[in-house]
């Protein structure tokens, strides 16, 4: 595997919770041999590890599920909440399935037993946390970037439901038809047209709903939040899933009036 992605990621801070010296000393070993010259602190308690947790910005946190006092899971999800970008593994001294379901339920990113291959594994483990960390963050970008360019765009986008409710729509309606999204969301196309041209819409609709992937351009007249008539022309097509059932119709409309 490819491997080029991890000199993008920040990997320098480590922080190893456990307060078990011989294996924050083991772990120590196997994360720097993995990536020589990063930073590592470690933790002998769940007060301690949440402290440090605080006052830094972590790539990756090693936690046990045994600690003093209070245990791995119970400071798992304000552990998340104060490192959401963090990568983090939960070590135990042995396996449980119902542990592992509630550590990544209360947000680990994977949990592995100390068993005796345990820091053979864990190198591998490593690298897929951060790669899957790397690739959430990636993708959490990519999304910000068209929200960006679609809240900006003049015309109107939006999506329909399988009844055609509205699921989705921009901001644009806001200077288009004087609505807000949320006033759009959950109301059908039908109360926003022109009733001389619902016919045609509705046609439209329903050679979707029949599996017609092609997208058909209309020219329609939509009514704004005061009652004025303004003229559209919209483009749309249908969704459909992988068993080409209709799920949803995406679609464009521009002013023209």
């Amino acid at each position: 595997m490819n491997m080029e992605w991890l000199h993008t990621i920040d990997i320098e801070n480590v922080l190893i919770v456990d307060d078990h010296p011989d294996d924050v000393e083991l772990a120590t070993h196997i994360v720097l041999d993995e990536f020589p010259g990063c930073r590592i602190e470690d933790a002998r308690t769940a007060e301690e590890g949440l402290a440090k947790v605080a006052q830094a910005r972590w790539s990756l946190i090693l936690l046990d599920l045994k600690l003093p006092l209070k245990s791995g899971l119970e400071v798992l999800p304000e552990i998340r909440l104060l490192a959401p970008e963090a990568g983090v593994i939960m070590l135990t001294g042995h396996g449980d399935e119902r542990i592992a379901v509630q550590a990544m339920r209360a947000g680990a990113d994977y949990y592995i037993a100390k068993s005796k291959d345990f820091f053979m594994a864990l190198p591998l483990v490593i690298r897929e946390v951060l790669e899957k960390r790397f690739l959430r963050h990636t993708l959490a970008h990519t999304e910000d970037r068209y929200r960006l360019l679609i809240e900006n765009m003049m015309d109107l986008i939006y999506e329909l439901d399988e009844e055609g409710r509205f699921r989705f729509v921009s901001l644009a309606i806001m200077d288009i038809l004087g609505y807000s999204p949320r006033e759009a969301i959950g109301r059908h196309y039908s109360e926003f047209v022109h009733p001389d041209d619902l016919p045609t819409l509705g046609r439209r609709f329903q050679e979707r709903r029949m599996g017609n992937r092609a997208a058909r351009c209309t020219e329609i007249r939509l009514l704004t939040k005061s009652g004025a008539v303004r003229l559209f022309e919209v483009s749309a097509s249908g969704v459909y899933d992988l068993h080409r059932r209709f799920h949803a119709t995406a679609g464009i409309a521009r002013d023209i009036t």
